[in-house]
């Protein structure tokens, strides 16, 4: 109110198997209850293309791969605060194959947990958040606002601060648990 801005409340809906429209209303119902009205309401699920193109242009600058390893072999190879991690066997796959796997990914031709799209960062940051991270997932789960028109769902940390750059937001109000993640939201951005 001090500089004449405004704030948005919105909602981070990237995991279609906990999203459901009860939420939203009962954090709406809170927060009105606190006393603070909103200018805009917007959801991550607003994005989701633009992630995707985002998630593209990623693996075309070769920042980015699909990865084929299980979740439980991707979260060995992260190492640990105090021994490096382990690069994929697929960190270098071609551009091309690649986008080809992260077309087919989004078509809906692969099982869930059968790939992954994975930043190429650092396996040895000593921010284990920035150690490849996973940017998009498969989930055959119909999402409370999108339906099935999607299968590829992008994690948290890549559409939280690349949805604020889309928003043009200045500042984000989150908790000191999102302390960490600022590394890979620059990144990102």
């Amino acid at each position: 109110q001090e500089f004449g801005g405004t704030c948005n409340l919105r909602f981070d809906d990237t995991n279609p198997s906990t999203e459901d429209m009860k939420y939203v209303e009962a954090m709406k119902h809170d927060i009105r209850w606190l006393g603070f009205e909103w200018d805009a309401e917007l959801y991550a699920s607003d994005y989701f293309e633009q992630l995707y193109e985002f998630a593209e242009l990623l693996v075309r600058k070769g920042k980015a791969y699909v990865d084929s390893q299980s979740e439980e072999k991707i979260r060995e190879g992260r190492g640990t605060v105090t021994t490096p991690g382990t690069n994929s066997p697929h960190r270098d796959r071609s551009v091309e194959e690649n986008l080809d796997l992260l077309r087919r990914m989004r078509a809906g031709e692969f099982p869930d947990g059968a790939h992954v799209l994975r930043a190429k960062i650092d396996m040895a940051h000593p921010n284990m958040i920035m150690r490849d991270p996973l940017l998009l997932r498969i989930r055959h789960v119909p999402h409370y606002r999108r339906g099935t028109t999607w299968c590829v769902y992008p994690l948290y940390d890549f559409a939280h601060g690349l949805s604020d750059a889309i928003e043009g937001i200045t500042r984000s109000l989150c908790t000191l648990v999102f302390k960490d993640t600022r590394d890979i939201y620059d990144w990102l951005v």
